[in-house]
């Protein structure tokens, strides 16, 4: 691996006086103020700085990486960055292309996927310090590809010699973030001129983030979520997209150290579901990348579905189905949501666990918890909504899937 050195403070972090402060933090059982005055007593307050906070992301990128004990990162990098299961799933579509350039590469979560499968690997990065933390990072996961590091623009990497290439634009060039793509770094249309150099590509994008018109009809749009939460938007390019001008909306599964894709719904996002004012026998609440890709009418429609009146967030239904991109709750009764009869209601069925829901009506689960004064062992799902104007609590059970 060959890179441009990052400054002396971030070339010290990867050495191995670093190494000898790290391996003790790990294990450090002292109060933070402690810890942090024992270090400036043998180091530079920078260095003990950058110490501690790449201790403290260690610690949180155990939920991103399986090898974050070991791994290098900087706040900005390590919040922006894919998980490594998202980055294999991705990396799926680029199987067979021998050159992959990842642009804008950061702390190096999507090329963890993509040196799985390319067989070389090109990191391009203004930042030397993330060039040098992606390189490291590769070599602390025992990736064996070969890599090479270029601290440059995305843009100026010649992109006709690559097979395909991934690209995250920087999403706070100003400091705060943003999900308008004209103000990323390189910009979308920076990005429209790569390109058209080589259309074989994957854009990486914020869930939020409204993609131009013109890459929603070129290209792929797929939102993927893990654990409940939608991780990101992808626009897939060229040989790339499998489906251009349609949405995707993919759950994920993860298993140790692999990943699979346990559902995953499409259409086009401009469809609406039928509306009626009546609670059918089940409930189903779309996964959260359904709801972030539009495609909760695609799927009420695909399945003869209801929306209620005045939110999309729920369907419902008179007959059961299961699948992982939605969760499905069988009604038990619905009623009025007043405090005071509810928590009756609930303190005569003995329901003192409740989960609480809630989709077109403002409240703290939280404090609602507290005005229902819970008493008894029975389990329950409170979902609160709206039909039309009127406010209601529908009292249900998760339908548990059997595998």
């Amino acid at each position: 691996m060959s890179h441009q050195p990052p400054d002396p403070l971030d070339e010290w972090l990867l050495g191995d006086e670093a190494a000898k402060w790290l391996d003790e933090l790990r294990t450090a059982d002292q109060p933070t103020h402690q810890i942090a005055t024992r270090l400036r007593k043998h180091l530079s307050a920078e260095q003990a700085h950058r110490l501690m906070e790449l201790a403290e992301l260690r610690q949180r990128a155990a939920q991103k990486f399986t090898a974050a004990e070991r791994m290098f990162f900087t706040r900005v990098g390590f919040e922006q960055s894919s998980d490594e299961w998202i980055a294999r799933y991705k990396a799926q579509r680029f199987v067979g292309r021998d050159l992959v350039a990842d642009l804008c590469c950061g702390i190096g979560g999507d090329a963890l996927g993509l040196a799985d499968v390319a067989r070389e690997l090109t990191l391009v990065d203004r930042s030397p310090t993330m060039t040098a933390f992606a390189a490291r990072n590769l070599m602390e996961n025992g990736v064996e590809t070969q890599v090479v590091a270029k601290t440059v623009g995305a843009d100026s990497l010649d992109l006709q010699q690559c097979g395909a290439w991934h690209i995250d634009p920087d999403r706070r060039p100003e400091g705060g973030r943003t999900t308008h793509a004209e103000l990323h770094e390189p910009s979308d249309a920076t990005i429209d001129a790569m390109l058209a150099a080589n259309p074989n590509a994957a854009v990486k994008l914020a869930p939020a983030c409204q993609p131009p018109a013109r890459w929603a009809e070129g290209g792929e749009l797929e939102w993927i979520s893990r654990s409940g939460e939608c991780k990101q938007l992808v626009a897939w390019f060229g040989d790339l997209a499998t489906q251009p001008g349609r949405r995707r909306a993919t759950v994920l599964e993860v298993d140790g150290r692999g990943v699979r894709a346990l559902a995953s719904a499409t259409g086009t996002g401009d469809q609406q579901p039928d509306a009626d004012d009546r609670v059918g026998r089940y409930v189903m609440e779309p996964d959260a990348a359904v709801l972030a890709s539009d495609l909760v009418g695609n799927l009420a429609n695909e399945h003869g579905w209801w929306t209620f009146s005045s939110t999309t967030g729920y369907l419902s239904a008179d007959a059961m189905k299961i699948d992982p991109a939605w969760t499905t709750f069988e009604v038990l009764d619905v009623v009025p949501l007043n405090i005071k009869r509810l928590s009756a209601y609930l303190r005569q069925r003995g329901i003192g666990q409740l989960e609480i829901k809630h989709r077109a009506v403002k409240l703290s689960p939280e404090s609602l918890r507290k005005d229902l004064k819970l008493k008894g062992d029975e389990h329950a799902t409170l979902l609160i909504t709206r039909v039309l104007e009127k406010r209601i609590a529908i009292v249900a059970r998760r339908v548990i899937a059997e595998r």
